[in-house]
């Protein structure tokens, strides 16, 4: 086990696979200027599970759980304003609270045009890159990158590669407007 440190906190590491986690730093209150809490989320391939906990490691709690015959769930994504986590589970995106409470349960079917499996996800929900249009992004495939509306509507290819390996997880660059992702070999 090591350890490093992060804004000041010292973060514990161990040694056990997850398949993604988001890290949610400081967010002060615009009213009072004081910090609330701070917690990283994490998703589990072992028990198929989404856990939360302070970023010292304490007060750890499930946001989601899938049945042993499942898959896991993947993907991570927050979004700041609202305050929701998304997530992949089983070809759906999910949504909850960062107290675990389910607001939208797989209602954005990914699986369109026989795409097998998405695992990364992306949030533009504030429409940024899409002049106000909000939009997720999502792998599909092993060489694909979607968009879709929120509401599962305007279903649509993005970027398609040649040759690259399965793409594991995506990240914008806001600022400059462009997408990053990383590859795994399969």
């Amino acid at each position: 086990m090591g350890a490093t440190r992060l804004s000041g906190l010292r973060v514990v590491t161990r040694c056990r696979w997850l398949r993604g986690f988001v890290l949610i730093g400081v967010v002060f209150a615009v009213t009072s200027g004081a910090a609330h809490a701070q917690y990283i989320f994490w998703s589990d391939f072992q028990t198929k599970s989404i856990f939360r906990a302070d970023l010292d490691g304490q007060n750890r709690m499930t946001i989601f759980q899938n049945s042993p015959e499942d898959r896991s769930p993947d993907g991570l994504a927050f979004d700041r304003p609202s305050g929701h986590l998304y997530w992949i589970n089983d070809g759906a995106i999910f949504r909850s609270t960062i107290d675990g409470e389910v607001v939208n349960a797989g209602t954005i079917d990914l699986n369109q045009n026989d795409n097998r499996y998405p695992s990364a996800i992306a949030l533009d929900l504030a429409g940024r890159l899409t002049a106000g249009k909000p939009t997720i992004y999502f792998n599909a495939g092993r060489e694909q990158i979607y968009r879709v509306n929120p509401d599962g509507t305007d279903f649509s290819l993005l970027l398609e590669f040649n040759d690259d390996p399965a793409v594991s997880s995506l990240a914008i660059d806001f600022d400059r407007g462009r997408f990053f992702w990383s590859s795994e070999q399969s």
